[in-house]
């Protein structure tokens, strides 16, 4: 039999900071490829920002496919998974494998392959040089 993956789809987004109401969360999950989340400005590129997804249920995720803008502008060069079990989201952990450090330009979805399933209600990631 042939095992099928289905694309988990989030049922809210947050995130640390936006830049305006026309970078919301939202947009980093609705389909199209032309609007994106924004976090706030900064004089500084090394700062923590997270985006965060929350499911309905418990789920078996194994990747998490990050989109960048065409330009790759605003993608971030070290960032970490993390994950999420419990009923409120309050205790992260994270997902071995997945801290990234010194990427070059991405212009091109980025495929963060963990090294085995996570079983978790919600990830995020957590920017941490942009």
């Amino acid at each position: 039999m042939k095992e099928t993956k289905a694309q988990l789809v989030p049922v809210t987004v947050s995130a640390s900071s936006i830049s305006s109401d026309n970078f919301l969360p939202g947009k980093a999950i609705d389909g199209d490829l032309s609007t994106f989340w924004s976090s706030s400005a900064s004089a500084t590129p090394n700062r923590e920002e997270w985006f965060r997804m929350d499911f309905d249920r418990l789920a078996y995720i194994d990747r998490v496919t990050l989109t960048p803008r065409t330009t790759g502008y605003g993608f971030p060069t070290d960032f970490r998974i993390e994950y999420s079990y419990d009923s409120e989201g309050n205790k992260w952990f994270p997902v071995p494998g997945t801290f990234f450090s010194n990427l070059p330009k991405v212009t091109t979805p980025f495929f963060a392959n963990f090294t085995g399933y996570v079983v978790a209600r919600r990830l995020r990631v957590v920017a941490t040089k942009l």
